[in-house]
């Protein structure tokens, strides 16, 4: 009889192994749900455009324009992982924990950003490696680690795509010899640069407009070292809203226009030139 009882409970309940408990959710739980959404590769966006990936100077002339847009950095290079605490979190408007100096390739040159990381999304810093395309938000124009512009981590979304590789910088073509600007007539004409070097592209803020007596209309500005017969001369090239973009075209081998606006007072003293078109 009691051997009946007991294969009757066996058949109706089970050998009790997997049963579970009252209340209790057999589910993961939400925090380690979150984790493996975080750590799982992402796929593609389709919102993002499909192409090259987002240049990172675009936010510094443009930033009515891009800050807040969702695009896609494809890394070239990327610097290590640095944890934020204390008073270094104060530089942000996210709760950053952690971050990262890339540089972002794009058609051209590209440029830097930092790239930051909050809490739930700390994981995906790890993975974040040359090659990879990474789905951004463009947090601010300026700012973060360097001065580079900020750009939230949203996403890895795998392979950045072949980006065909420019050629070389050439060797520029001499022009005017911008140690002459103090010349007679030579401030208020345009002048032709022979590009031999740029630097990265700043915006120019209050304090700096003050300091070097920059045009109203001056919103970027990059240092710029210009070949001639006389030799290498650094100027101050400024760019008024509406030229900005004009800006990710200044690389070594080109040659632009550039009307004189002082002989000196820009930065590190040096000659104020604004960008002219062609």
């Amino acid at each position: 009889m009691a051997r009946a009882l007991g294969l009757m409970l066996l058949l109706c309940c089970g050998d009790g192994s997997r049963a579970t408990e009252p209340g209790r959710d057999e589910r993961p739980a939400a925090a380690d749900e979150r984790a493996a959404e975080v750590a799982a590769p992402a796929a593609p966006d389709e919102r993002l455009p499909v192409g090259p990936g987002f240049d990172p100077r675009l936010a510094i002339v443009r930033p009515d324009e891009h800050v807040g847009e969702e695009r896609a950095c494809d890394v070239a290079f990327a610097e290590r992982v640095v944890e934020i605490s204390g008073r270094e979190r104060t530089r942000y408007s996210l709760r950053v924990v952690r971050r990262i100096a890339v540089q972002c390739a794009a058609p051209g040159a590209g440029g830097w950003a930092d790239l930051v990381f909050v809490r739930e999304r700390a994981p995906l810093a790890e993975r974040i490696a040359a090659g990879t395309r990474v789905r951004v938000r463009v947090v601010a124009p300026d700012g973060g680690f360097a001065g580079y512009p900020v750009l939230e981590a949203l996403a890895v979304d795998g392979r950045a795509p072949p980006l065909s590789e420019a050629a070389p910088g050439a060797e520029p073509e001499p022009a005017f010899d911008f140690g002459r600007a103090a010349d007679p007539g030579v401030v208020g004409s345009v002048r032709r640069c022979a590009v031999d070097f740029a630097g990265r592209i700043e915006r120019i803020d209050a304090r700096m407009r003050r300091q070097h007596g920059y045009p109203d209309e001056a919103r970027s500005r990059i240092a710029v070292k210009c070949r001639s017969e006389g030799g290498d001369a650094w100027i101050d090239l400024v760019f008024a809203a509406e030229e900005a973009p004009a800006a990710l075209e200044v690389a070594r081998g080109r040659t632009l226009s550039g009307r004189v606006l002082g002989s000196s007072g820009g930065y590190a003293d040096r000659p104020v030139v604004r960008w002219s078109a062609p």
